[in-house]
């Protein structure tokens, strides 16, 4: 539907024509120079505007020939005339109503509806307004024929939302939440080195006793007895280690892993070897 301005000249001659009367009335005279404007207005991408006027020179008041034409050219408007839904949450993602919402700088609804509002194709600012709350901002591409786009924002913690749409109030800091593998693995830290303590306590206590008692006697300990304090003492051998790998890597995960860096992922080894034991760990991004 391009017309150049010669061919709406023609269709006014037409009409005027058609009419029988020289001068143009008021009303032939307002329909074709709607049909003008309309093209002029699709032409540029202001499908909002054209449709406006072309619903001016469809009307019975206009001549024939400009009402078919314009009634032609509504049609292909109207298909291609994209149209957004606005919706807005609360904090606790709840439905909310008493909102306004204005379109590139200029206000549009007072307050939403759940129905679609025709817009012109291309890159939009969205600005969401509720009493007592800060503004909500939302970018959008709409495309040409793109109906009920929904654009959404949400007050409180939600981040961008929507279909392809951001919104929420812009905030810093944020990030990554502190890994809970960072506190399950100072609580595992505490509890090992509980157990290497009480290792170490009973195994020396163990020791003593047999030092002051079978220890100084012709036959010597029994190897049960031997066995027990050694057992003691190896579990705080091996529980005092990992106990600190634990909770060196715990600390480590809630210090160093929050807000915007990275989480590593650490992985944790050990083993018993002849004469002691080991441990080995891993961390990667």
């Amino acid at each position: 539907m391009r017309h150049l301005q010669a061919s709406l000249t023609l269709l006014v001659l037409a009409a005027l024509a058609a009419n029988g009367d020289a001068r143009a009335d008021s009303a032939t005279a307002e329909c074709a120079q709607a049909a003008e404007q309309a093209q002029k207005l699709q032409s540029n991408g202001q499908l909002v505007d054209a449709k406006k006027k072309l619903l001016v020179c469809v009307r019975s008041v206009c001549p024939k020939v400009i009402q078919n034409d314009c009634t032609k050219w509504e049609v292909d408007v109207e298909a291609a005339l994209p149209s957004v839904v606005f919706g807005v949450k609360d904090e606790n993602g709840n439905d909310i109503t008493d909102v306004s919402v204005e379109i590139d700088g200029e206000p549009v609804i007072d307050e939403l509806t759940g129905t679609s509002t025709p817009i012109d194709p291309g890159s939009h600012k969205f600005v969401f307004k509720r009493e007592g709350q800060p503004p909500l901002r939302v970018t959008a591409l709409i495309r040409q024929g793109e109906k009920n786009r929904l654009v959404t924002a949400r007050w409180g913690s939600g981040g961008p939302s929507g279909d392809g749409k951001s919104g929420a109030p812009s905030h810093e800091g944020g990030g990554h939440p502190r890994p809970v593998l960072g506190y399950v693995l100072l609580g595992v830290g505490v509890a090992l080195g509980a157990v290497a303590a009480y290792g170490f306590a009973s195994g020396e206590s163990a020791v003593s006793g047999m030092q002051s008692g079978c220890g100084l006697t012709v036959g010597g300990c029994s190897s049960s007895q031997v066995s027990g304090a050694q057992g003691k003492l190896w579990i705080g051998d091996i529980g005092a280690p990992l106990a600190g790998v634990s909770l060196a890597l715990g600390a480590y995960l809630l210090i160093f892993t929050g807000n915007d860096t990275p989480v590593a992922k650490v992985g944790v080894s050990a083993g018993v070897a002849p004469g002691g034991g080991f441990v080995s760990w891993q961390r990667r991004f």
